[in-house]
């Protein structure tokens, strides 16, 4: 199975970001990526960066300071000293970018290994060589256990991943449905059956998510025929 090349959690992605950065400007002519990809990646990875070592741990700090004035304000003791947190100042944020900086990261990856100009010593120097033992499926595996209307339920396989955002279709759709997210297996669709007293075809597919960020890698479709009881 596929792995993914890139971390898939916030303390490696601190170590990898900054280098994968670095290291796709010092390859970018061989890879044939111009100055606007450069920056586009740089600036991916900044973001990012700032988010995960800056803007949310100092939010996470002031949070959990503010819910302890908040208890000591609420509950006492009376007397004992009550000092109000303090808005933490942290230093500016880059400029912003769209949402999906893993997923680009991941296709850029994905393009980079195809280049005809690829090596692996280049793939290991830009840290997107999976490493053997560490890896993870890129895609969940969906399993049906039950299909009745209103109770259909899919377990799927979580791998270490924060959990999996799920679509479903008609097979005569053109578009997927969102049907929310879910941490641990497994789904359970309770949704209507379409027509009461018939059964319907279903069609379900689902992608990892990092944190509540989806990585638009699909897994293979399950085919489900949902029993009307």
């Amino acid at each position: 199975m596929p792995t993914s090349p890139i971390p898939v959690n916030d303390s490696a992605l601190v170590t990898w970001l900054p280098a994968f950065a670095n290291k796709f400007a010092l390859h970018a002519t061989t890879l044939n990526y111009d100055a606007a990809a450069v920056s586009a990646v740089q600036a991916d990875c900044t973001a990012l960066l700032y988010e995960l070592q800056t803007r949310v741990p100092a939010m996470r700090n002031y949070l959990a300071s503010a819910i302890a004035y908040k208890d000591l304000l609420s509950d006492g003791p009376e007397g004992s000293p009550a000092n109000p947190p303090t808005t933490p100042a942290i230093a500016a944020a880059p400029p912003s970018v769209g949402p999906g900086v893993l997923v680009r990261l991941r296709r850029i990856a994905q393009e980079i290994k195809k280049n005809q100009n690829y090596s692996d010593a280049i793939g290991a120097d830009l840290g997107i060589n999976a490493t053997p033992g560490g890896t993870k499926p890129t895609a969940p595996t969906l399993t049906l256990e039950k299909a009745t209307a209103g109770n259909v339920i899919i377990r799927w396989n979580k791998s270490g991943w924060s959990g999996i955002k799920v679509q479903s279709r008609n097979p005569a759709a053109a578009s997927w449905t969102d049907l929310g997210t879910d941490m641990f297996s497994p789904f359970v669709d309770t949704r209507p059956i379409e027509t009461p007293g018939q059964p319907q075809v279903l069609e379900y597919r689902a992608c990892y998510l990092i944190s509540d960020q989806p990585t638009l890698e699909w897994s293979s479709v399950l085919v489900v025929t949902v029993s009307p009881s």
